[in-house]
């Protein structure tokens, strides 16, 4: 165990707890539509009563780390690396030494929130220090970004679902690589444009959404059939989200002329996107298909053989008859799923 790292990190997360964890508008919001008043003194009203499960709830939500608080963080979880049983000892030394914590309401106010059995303990494990990103990918952030986008990046690796595995850290290592040479070019070392949190948090929710063993982890994995490569997976998330748009825009177009009852009266059935949500996704696949693949995504999915709009499907495998159309064979995960 690394003793002082880990010293270091303990007193951070105490430091955190007395100078005051900020809440936001959201949690004032959620306070007042449970208890009816997100004042000051009806807060301090319900945390008065700690043995109630109201104030329970409300002292967990208080409690929570935000992204500021995250990122301040950061840096001393990858310092400190953390396992599971040494994150957990973190959490029990905090407990130990934490005895309240200032809350930091939007309107500028402060309450004392006295701390229970627990409360520590668990504060620490939403910071999920045992679950530091590969140091591969903490070494491209520590190259190729300042301190603050890197913690910043690192805190997003930290907290997404995904269990690693070197098909996954492969693809996420490009995407830094692309988006950190970007960041030199275009606004200077060590700063990058908005976008590029968006394109990491879009290539991490969507790998996982494929499953762990989808992606190959090289060619010869892809050939052997057991996988899909990096190209053909992208292709197909493209070929699924313009199947969506064209639905939902046609949706519209028809809704127009009627009325939702009428709709489904007829059995038309709304699509889960509006064609604005869609086209932001195709424009964060599109920038992470430049950064990967090297290319637009249009490209990947086949769009410059085939007209997708002159396949005329009626059956829920719309999506697999589509990619047939444009002479694929295997059907990739998530491209039948309309």
């Amino acid at each position: 165990m690394n003793t002082s790292a880990h010293d270091a990190l303990i007193r951070a997360i105490i430091a955190q707890l007395q100078d005051g964890l900020r809440q936001d508008e959201d949690v004032l919001h959620a306070v007042e539509s449970t208890h009816g008043d997100a004042s000051p003194q009806a807060i301090a009203a319900v945390l008065a009563q700690r043995d109630s499960s109201d104030a329970a709830t409300l002292a967990a939500m208080l409690l929570f780390p935000d992204a500021d608080l995250r990122a301040r963080i950061e840096p001393l979880a990858l310092a400190a690396r953390c396992t599971t049983q040494e994150a957990r000892a973190v959490g029990e030394a905090v407990e130990d030494a934490a005895r309240s914590a200032v809350i930091l309401l939007p309107g500028g106010q402060r309450l004392t929130l006295l701390l229970e059995s627990g409360d520590a303990a668990a504060f620490v494990k939403r910071l999920q220090l045992a679950d530091s990103p590969p140091e591969e990918l903490s070494r491209l952030l520590r190259e190729l970004f300042g301190p603050q986008e890197a913690a910043l990046l690192a805190v997003m690796l930290r907290t997404s679902r995904l269990r690693w595995n070197p098909a996954r850290v492969g693809v996420v290592s490009r995407l830094l690589a692309g988006l950190g040479k970007r960041a030199a070019r275009d606004s200077g070392v060590g700063q990058f444009d908005l976008p590029a949190p968006e394109l990491l948090a879009w290539t991490l929710a969507w790998l996982d959404s494929l499953g762990p063993d989808s992606l190959a982890t090289d060619a010869g994995e892809a050939k052997r059939g057991h996988t899909w490569t990096l190209p053909e997976l992208l292709g197909a998330r493209h070929l699924e989200l313009t199947t969506q748009l064209r639905r939902a825009v046609e949706f519209n177009r028809v809704f127009s002329q009627s009325s939702f009852e009428v709709m489904m009266s007829q059995g038309v059935r709304a699509p889960l996107m509006n064609p604005d949500a869609i086209r932001e996704q195709l424009a964060l696949l599109d920038g992470v298909c430049r950064i990967l693949a090297g290319c637009p995504a249009w490209t990947l999915s086949g769009l410059t053989e085939v007209d997708l709009g002159e396949v005329d499907v009626e059956s829920d495998r719309e999506g697999e008859a589509m990619i047939s159309a444009l002479g694929g064979g295997r059907i990739p995960p998530g491209s039948g799923s309309f």
